[in-house]
């Protein structure tokens, strides 16, 4: 027959595991967006005391819906990137804050003696320092850097 189409139908298993993962995506994106929410509140105060969500490690006698929202970090890591904004909370050597879709993550290696640690430490007046960031990163980075669009302060 010309023009049909047929339907290629997927294995039960695997259609139940990745709406399983989209799930506990869901689950893992509230913990990062509304983290005063009750069951943010109370995972944070178990798991994840001293550090963020994306942070977060599984722990000692973790339970089974802990590790299962754990494994949401994986699928939202890939998928994440920072807003810069003022970039007082954002990492520059450990977040994935640079937009490039196949490496989001600051190439450059990392030298403590540079004195750059947050995202706001190479924001001057509302700006981009540019001789700071041109002196620091390499071209690659400094180039994404540079490109990313002005902030409000």
């Amino acid at each position: 027959m010309r023009g049909s189409t047929k339907l290629h139908w997927m294995v039960w298993s695997h259609l139940c595991k990745e709406f399983n993962v989209s799930m506990l995506g869901r689950i893992g994106w509230r913990l990062i967006k509304q983290p005063t929410s009750l069951m943010a509140k109370v995972l944070k105060a178990r798991y994840f005391a001293n550090s963020s969500f994306m942070e977060a490690q599984l722990g000692s006698n973790p339970t089974y819906v802990w590790r299962s929202i754990l494994e949401s970090q994986k699928l939202l890591r890939n998928g994440l990137c920072w807003k810069t904004e003022s970039g007082s909370n954002i990492s520059i050597w450990c977040d994935p804050w640079l937009h490039d879709h196949q490496n989001p993550y600051v190439t450059t290696e990392f030298d403590p003696a540079k004195g750059v640690f947050m995202v706001s430490d190479l924001i001057c007046q509302g700006t981009w320092n540019r001789n700071l960031v041109e002196s620091v990163f390499n071209n690659r980075d400094a180039n994404l850097i540079l490109a990313i669009y002005q902030f409000k302060e």
